[in-house]
């Protein structure tokens, strides 16, 4: 399937979205944090980036930044469930910031596992 970095603070969101995406054929990798997404956005491909909006050290707003201009661009869905503000507008801020989807948790992992799906599918080909 598809090579996915999965970045959230929570260790055990993270660990039962990493179990379910493995699941249904994917490799993941895992970062508790955002600089810590950043440094292995700069060393290795991803198809796809997994990322919580709220984090200590860099948020997901930073991660979308350190993905601006690689080519190819990884796919981005990022995940929130608020904080100080009300999660729709972390949420609404990420589409305005290049996120292909968006999801407010709590979700559950299939919803995550079809989202990827469709993202990750290869575009139809147009007649010629």
């Amino acid at each position: 399937m598809a090579e996915l970095l999965l970045v959230d603070d929570n260790v055990q969101l993270r660990e039962l979205l990493a179990e379910a995406l493995a699941d249904a054929g994917h490799r993941v990798t895992q970062a508790g944090d955002g600089r810590t997404a950043i440094r292995l956005l700069r060393e290795r491909s991803f198809a796809a980036v997994v990322s919580d909006m709220i984090m200590p050290e860099a948020d997901g707003a930073e991660v979308m930044a350190a993905m601006r201009g690689r080519q190819p661009r990884p796919r981005l869905v990022i995940i929130s469930g608020g904080g100080s503000i009300e999660p729709m507008r972390y949420l609404q801020m990420a589409r305005v910031l290049g996120a292909d989807e968006v999801l407010q948790k709590p979700f559950p992992p299939s919803r995550l596992i079809e989202l990827l799906a469709r993202l990750l599918a290869p575009s139809p080909v147009a007649p010629g």
